[in-house]
Order: structure tokens, then C-alpha cells, then sequence
């Protein structure tokens, strides 16, 4: 239809306009079950046009649309402005009058009406409370550069193809509560004066609000986004509220302006998430929402509150070179990223991960990420991700937000993830440019970070070092013990492989059951010490003790470092294990070349164990 037909059967009434509506779209059925409807969609940008390929299709497709463009609606009461008579001209192009048209209600319904195919609103003013409540638009509808003076409801509204607002005005309320657009939506440089409530709006194509400009509250609670969903330039001037909101593609916002306030809490973006550059003036809240793939977070500015208390990121977030006048707080923030999921978390081993670990790294950076061969948990080899040269810049931006903030806890935990992201990207288990003072410094700090996480949980565990310390006591007294005169003829009664570790190994229960006792010489030999022979302990003194019991004082006392217990104690640990030498005319004990290189040894590890030990208590407590 043209203008002047739609306009009319507009004037008619619901029950008309849907009795035409319902004929046609019956008609298509049986068209489309006869075989003779035969069309196909055709981009005319930026939206698709369905159009005919034989006569009869198209003949139906003329019929069916519905043309209101450059129509201003009145309602009652209302002042009439006749539309001009001529037709005006833009860039050399004619274009059609306005056409008034008056209607004698309160308001401009369009609701519960039928729309068999394309309709087009473009440069429509409406002078008058719009209802579209529950309409039914079965193909493109197309609002651009509308003006609404007052309210204009599209609750449950469907959009069965795409939709365009662009360049509309929104002078009061825009209500699409609940509206379904199951085609692209397009909204760029709309202006919504008033509030603009898409609670519970499902948007199945893409939905774009480029360089929209919000004046009051956007509220997008509760709302579905099936495509991508882009906010870049977007003025968001009083509170945008997106709760409960579920993002299952690509969410833009960079440069977007939050004037009052943001609130994304139990937000879902299954897919990445850029908020580049975003301007953040008012509170902003994250909390407990989920990232499932990357967020970038790159030179954003904060200049209220930011809390992203319980935020789950699957990939690591990019908050380099952000901004914020406060702290933002990072309670419970959890942090996983594509290398340490495929080893801390082994029910998520999905290749689907892992292919959006590469996909990112390639979109956003122009490289291959580098992939590492590891054992698959079924069996099988996989080749993981395990490195990337942004992934550490990323993590130290995170520790910095976390020392602006005074959270000691996220301050570990973001170092710690930066030294392993470095890990076959920056450093290699070997210099293999041994000629490079970089690749000696990168298998140093490899190694060194290696075992920092290891013997401490890079500075977070009091239980790792002090368990370590204490096994390694154990080791070393049996090790002491096992050059003990009778162990070693122990060892040796048991047969030619009783010298061997294994054998000994097998023979520490029953020396923990029955210790053995203080060395007390050979046999039949005068007690006193001379040169060349070695004697044991005095009998009382001997008695009071074993050799299992000496060997771990003698280990406790190194692994305590600057613990002595002075000449007596020596000479009875020592003499009651390896007995007593004459030494300068006087009885000492003595003491193996073996036990000096063990204790010393011991003494060292004994050292890092207690400084990590007590740097674990230090970061614990939060001492500075």
C-alpha cells in the first residue's frame, strides 16, 4: 500500500487493519504451500529487504506494506498542522510532504495491531501518547528520525525482523518492557529524554545504541542480548542499570559516559566485554557478576565507588593504564584465566575454552598464541595455552589496583599469577641465548618462581614451609642415623644390597620400634678414649639415651640454625651416634665428614624455610 491507502485503512480501526492483515498472511500460507512463494532478503544497508522473485510474491509484498513515513499524528485536543503542500527538496531529491492526520482519542494506539510485512515510520512526529502494547510486527519496521513529544509504550511488542529507531526522539517515557526484537535493533543516536525501560527485553540480533544518549534512567534489567550488543559513545547522563542482565555475544562500550551511576551486578557476558576508555563519574557496581571470556577494562576511568566484590573472570580482565580517584574493591574476586583453568580446574577442560583463549588472543593482539603439550585427563595429549605476552602487563595492573586498595590477599595472589604468566613467554627453563644477560635473569626468575610457589604458595602459606621444615628434620636424622656404627651392621647383616637406600628405606620401621642404642665401642676394649680409637659414651650417660633420639636432637639443633646447646650436648649427641676420639690428650667426640656436609646443607634449606615461613606470618597479619 501506499501512504494514502495505509493512512486510511489506519483510520478505520484494529479490527479492520488486523482483518486485512490476517487475509494476507493466510494468503502467504497457502502461497508458501502451494510452492509459488518465492522471495529472498536483499541488503539495502544497514537493514535487509525482503523482496519478490516472481510476480505473484511481489504483487503480495506491495500489498502488505505499510507506509506512515513523514506522518504527524494528532490526537484530541489537539492543534492540527497541515502538512505543506509542496514538495520540499534534500540534496537535489525530492521528498514527500507531511501528512497530518487526526485522530479523535487521547492517545496514538497502535496496540495488539497486525503488521503482515515491512512498515516504515521514518520521519513520523506523534503529538501524542503512543500504545504499541502487545503489537505484532511480522516484518521490518523502520522509526527513523520519529519524534515522540510524549510517552510511547511498546510493551511485549514483537519485532519478528529488524527494527530501527535511529536518529528518533524520545520527549517522555520510551517503555519496551518485555519487547521482543528477533531481528537487529537499532537505536543509534537516539535521544531519550525521559526514562527508556527495556526491563525483560529479549534482543535476538543485534542490538545497537551507538552514540545514544540516555537524559534520564536507562534501565535494562532482567534484558536478553542474543547478538552483540554496543553502547560505544553512548551518554548515559542519570543511572543505567543493566542487573540481572545476560549478554550471550560481544558487549561494547567503549567510550561510553556513565554521568550518575552503573549497575551491572549478577551480570552475565558470556562473551568479551570491552569497556575501553569508558568514563565512569558516578558508583559503579560489578558485584558478582560473571565474565565468562575477556573483559577489557583499558584506560577506563573511575571517579566514585567501583565494587566488584564476588566478580568471576574466566580470562584475565585488562585494566592497564585504568584510573580510579578511589580504590575499587576487590573482595572475593576471582580470577581464573585460560592456563590456570586447564590446570587448577580439570571439569572445565573444554576445547570450547580453549578455542576462545586463541580466538581472543588472535583478535586482539595479531599473534598465535604460543600452546604447550600436555597429558590430557582421558588420555591422550592436548596442547594447552600457556603463554602470552600481555597476560602478565594485565595481571600487574590488577595487583596495582589491588596496593591502591590495601588488599594484601588479591596483592599475592595477582603477583603470584604474573610470575606464572611470564612462564615460557618471557622465561624458559633454560638460557638457550646463553650469550644473553636477559636469558640467564628469565630461567633464574623461572626456576626461583617455581620453587617460591612450591615451598610457599608464593608467600600465602605458614603450613607449606613449617611441614617442610619438619620433613626435612625427619630426613636428615635418618640420614644421620644411618652412619651409626650399629645401623650400619644392621645393614650389612641384612645382606650385600643392605648398604643400598632401598634396603635402608625398608629398615626404618624397625629401627623407629626398637631405636638402636649409643655406640659403645668395639668390644672387649678399654673404655678410654686413645689415639686412633674411638670409644663410647660413660654407662649412665648411655643409658639415658638411644641413637634415634640423638640423631634428631642433632637435626633439630641445625635446623634451628643458631639453636646450641653447647659443648655437653655436642659431645653426648655426637659421641652417643659416632662415638668418642682423643683429641690433644682430651676425649672428643666425633664427628663424620658426611654429618659436617649434611648439616650444613640442612642449614641452609633449614634458612629459607623459616624466612618463608616467616614471610607467609608477615603477609598473613598484613605487617608492613
Amino acid at each position: 500500500m501506499n501512504r494514502d491507502e495505509t493512512v486510511e485503512l489506519f483510520l478505520k480501526g484494529r479490527e479492520a487493519w488486523n482483518a486485512w492483515a490476517e487475509g494476507l498472511l493466510a494468503e502467504r500460507e497457502a502461497m508458501e504451500a502451494a510452492g509459488t512463494w518465492k522471495s529472498h532478503r536483499r541488503l539495502e544497508f544497514p537493514w535487509w529487504r525482503e523482496e519478490g522473485q516472481n510476480l505473484e510474491t511481489e504483487a503480495w509484498l506491495n500489498r502488505a506494506f505499510a507506509d506512515f513515513s513523514r506522518c504527524l499524528f494528532h490526537v484530541q485536543k489537539q492543534k492540527r498542522t497541515e502538512g505543506a503542500a509542496d514538495e520540499s527538496k534534500a540534496d537535489g531529491f525530492p521528498v514527500t510532504p507531511t501528512k497530518s492526520i487526526q485522530l479523535e482519542a487521547y492517545r496514538i494506539n497502535f496496540s495488539r495491531f497486525v503488521f503482515p510485512s515491512d512498515v516504515e515510520f521514518e520521519s513520523a512526529t506523534f503529538n501524542g501518547e503512543v500504545y504499541c502494547f502487545a503489537a505484532t510486527f511480522t516484518g521490518t519496521v523502520r522509526f527513523e528520525s520519529s519524534t515522540f513529544n510524549h510517552h510511547a509504550l511498546f510493551e511485549r511488542t514483537t519485532f519478528s525482523l529488524e527494527a530501527s529507531f535511529e536518529s528518533a526522539t524520545f520527549a517522555g517515557v520510551a517503555r519496551f518492557e518485555g519487547a521482543t526484537f528477533a531481528g537487529d535493533a537499532q537505536f543509534d543516536s537516539v535521544i531519550f529524554t525521559s526514562n527508556a525501560l527495556f526491563r525483560g527485553a529479549t534482543f535476538g540480533g543485534r542490538a545497537s545504541f551507538d552514540r545514544v544518549t540516555f537524559k534520564s534512567d536507562a534501565i535494562f534489567v532482567d534484558a536478553i542480548f542474543s547478538g552483540d550488543a554496543r553502547f560505544d559513545s553512548a551518554n548515559l547522563s542519570c543511572g543505567a542499570d543493566f542487573e540481572g542482565s545476560t549478554f550471550n555475544s560481544d558487549a561494547w562500550f567503549e567510550s561510553a559516559t556513565f554521568t550518575l551511576g552503573a549497575w551491572f551486578n549478577n551480570v552475565r557476558f558470556t562473551s568479551t566485554a570491552f569497556f575501553e576508555s569508558a568514563d565512569f563519574r558516578g558508583n559503579t557496581s560489578f558485584v558478582e557478576s560473571c565474565f565468562n571470556r575477556n573483559a577489557s577494562f583499558y584506560a577506563i576511568r573511575g571517579e566514585r565507588g567501583f565494587d566488584m566484590a564476588g566478580t568471576v573472570f574466566e580470562d584475565v580482565p585488562d585494566f592497564v593504564q585504568a584510573h580510579f580517584e578511589e580504590a575499587p574493591r576487590l573482595d572475593n574476586v576471582k580470577v581464573y584465566g585460560c592456563w590456570i583453568e586447564r590446570h587448577q580446574r580439570p571439569e572445565r577442560k573444554s576445547p570450547e575454552i580453549l578455542r576462545q583463549c586463541r580466538w581472543y588472543a588472535a583478535r586482539r593482539f595479531g599473534r598465535r598464541v604460543r600452546t604447550w603439550p600436555v597429558r590430557a585427563a582421558k588420555g591422550g595429549w592436548r596442547r594447552v595455552w600457556v603463554g602470552n605476552a600481555d597476560i602478565p602487563a594485565r595481571w600487574r595492573a590488577l595487583k596495582r589496583l589491588a596496593i591502591q586498595g590495601h588488599d594484601t590477599e588479591r596483592e599475592l595472589e595477582f603477583h603470584s599469577r604474573e610470575l606464572q604468566s611470564q612462564r615460557f613467554e618471557d622465561d624458559w627453563p633454560l638460557p638457550l641465548r646463553f650469550w644473553s644477560a636477559d636469558a640467564w635473569v628469565g630461567a633464574l626468575r623461572f626456576w626461583s618462581g617455581l620453587f617460591y610457589g612450591l615451598f610457599s604458595d608464593f608467600g600465602r602459606s605458614i603450613f607449606r614451609p613449617f611441614l617442610l621444615w619438619w620433613a626435612t628434620i625427619a630426613v636428615f636424622a635418618l640420614y644421620f642415623l644411618a652412619g651409626q656404627p650399629d645401623v650400619l651392621e644392621r645393614r650389612h647383616t641384612a645382606g650385600p644390597q643392605g648398604a643400598s637406600t632401598v634396603a635402608y628405606v625398608k629398615l626404618i620401621p624397625s629401627l623407629l620400634r626398637d631405636p638402636p642404642p649409643c655406640y659403645a665401642g668395639p668390644p672387649g676394649e678399654d673404655a678410654r678414649p686413645s689415639p686412633g680409637r674411638l670409644t663410647g659414651l660413660v654407662a649412665p650417660v648411655a643409658a639415658s639415651t638411644n641413637a634415634l633420639a640423638e640423631a634428631f636432637r642433632l637435626a633439630i639443633r641445625n635446623g634451628s640454625i643458631f639453636l646450641d646447646g653447647g659443648d655437653d650436648s655436642a659431645r653426648r649427641t655426637y659421641g652417643c651416634l659416632y662415638g668418642i676420639q682423643s683429641y690433644g690428650g682430651s676425649p672428643a667426640p666425633f664427628v663424620p665428614g658426611f654429618v659436617s656436609d649434611a648439616s650444613g646443607l640442612q642449614k641452609v634449606l633449614s634458612a629459607l624455610y623459616i624466612f618463608l615461613f616467616g614471610l607467609a606470618l608477615r603477609n598473613i597479619l598484613k605487617m608492613k
